[in-house]
């Protein structure tokens, strides 16, 4: 009978105190749902970072051992250019075979040469040795590439050295005397 006497009650309605205790629920559930939002676009963010951190130590961890290895490899050039002069074809091509595999190996890993011969001079890939005094040729332009440098990627692993053009000291008193003129 307890049951008959639920089910004949009429439904009440909500109270003004119900409405307010609803709404303040659905407040702390809405501020759960927008901090859960928060904490989920902060760990995707986290995790992209993550990779692209971890993707770029993987690409620069053998830089080290790269760079250490870029005297072999020089030393490989220097070689090829003594036993040309003073050996036998066969022996120097075997040498250079084997400098050709060395360099094929290191730039698998992402090393590449930079080219800095007849270039402008950059101070993030160039270290000038000396300067010459050049007419025939635009002012801080390499002229002789001394060593070669290298980059892995975006970064530099050793900045070519260089020998770049100057104005010749003459040209530049002309230059000077002519600009001194124009002011006047």
């Amino acid at each position: 009978m307890a049951e008959t006497k639920q089910k004949e009650q009429p439904q009440q309605k909500p109270t003004a105190d119900f409405q307010k205790q609803i709404a303040e629920k659905d407040a702390v559930i809405s501020d759960y749902t927008n901090h859960l939002k928060r904490l989920q676009a902060e760990f995707e963010n986290f995790m992209k970072r993550a990779e692209k951190e971890r993707s770029e130590m993987i690409q620069y961890s053998n830089e080290k051992l790269i760079s250490k290895l870029l005297v072999v490899l020089d030393n490989f050039e220097h070689a090829i250019e003594n036993l040309k002069k003073i050996a036998s074809t066969e022996i120097s091509n075997g040498v250079e075979m084997v400098s050709k595999e060395f360099t094929k190996i290191l730039e698998g890993e992402g090393l590449k040469k930079i080219c800095a011969k007849g270039r402008k001079f950059d101070p993030y890939l160039h270290e000038v040795v000396t300067c010459v005094a050049k007419g025939d040729c635009p002012e801080d332009t390499v002229v002789e590439e001394v060593q070669t440098g290298y980059t892995i990627g975006k970064k530099t692993v050793r900045c070519s050295k260089v020998i770049i053009s100057k104005m010749p000291k003459q040209d530049f008193k002309e230059n000077k005397t002519q600009s001194q003129k124009q002011e006047d």
